[in-house]
C-alpha cells in the first residue's frame, strides 16, 4: 500500500511549545500577521480553551472578528453544516478542492484553510504549519483578508 503524498511545510510560522491542538490560532495568526498571543486570546473570548481544538462555532465567531471572507465548498456532511452555520460566507457545493489541488491554484495570497479537523495556512502558494499536511485530504472552506487580497491585486 502506497503511503499518501505530502505537502510539505515551507515554514513553521507562529506558534507556541506550551501549547497544542491550536492549529486555528496558528492558521489566523499567520494569515492575518497578528501575534500568535493576540489571536490565543480572542480564540479563548469566543470559547476555545487551552489545549484544546476549536468548535466551528468558536471558528467562525474568530473569523468574523478578523473580518474574514470566505467560500464554503462541497457537498460533504461537514461543508453543509459549516454553510448554514455561516451565513455569511459564500458556498458552492458544486466545487470540490483538495488540498494538493488549492496549493496549486492560490499561487498568490494569504489563505485560512479548513480542511477534516484542522486549520492552516496557505501563502502564496505554500502551506505554513508545523507540520506536513496530506495532499488529499478535503478542503471545506478557503478564507482570506479582503484588505490583503486588494492590496495584491494592486501590485500585479
Amino acid at each position: 500500500m502506497r503511503s499518501p503524498k505530502l505537502i510539505k511545510s515551507v515554514a513553521t510560522g507562529a506558534c507556541r511549545e506550551d501549547e497544542q491542538d491550536d492549529c486555528l490560532v496558528r492558521a489566523v495568526s499567520n494569515v492575518a500577521g497578528k501575534s500568535y498571543d493576540e489571536v490565543h486570546n480572542v480564540c479563548a473570548m469566543h470559547g476555545r480553551k487551552d489545549r484544546k481544538g476549536s468548535s466551528l462555532d468558536v471558528v467562525r465567531s474568530v473569523l468574523n472578528v478578523y473580518k474574514f471572507k470566505g467560500l464554503v465548498i462541497g457537498k460533504t456532511i461537514t461543508s453543509k453544516y459549516l454553510a448554514w452555520l455561516c451565513p455569511e460566507f459564500d458556498y458552492d457545493p458544486s466545487v470540490s478542492k483538495t488540498l494538493n489541488s488549492v496549493t496549486k491554484e492560490l499561487k498568490a495570497g494569504k489563505y485560512l484553510l479548513l480542511i477534516k479537523g484542522h486549520a492552516t495556512a496557505l501563502i502564496n502558494g505554500g502551506i505554513v504549519d508545523t507540520f506536513d499536511n496530506s495532499a488529499g485530504k478535503h478542503v471545506y472552506a478557503i478564507f482570506w483578508l479582503e484588505d490583503q487580497f486588494e492590496s495584491i491585486n494592486r501590485s500585479q
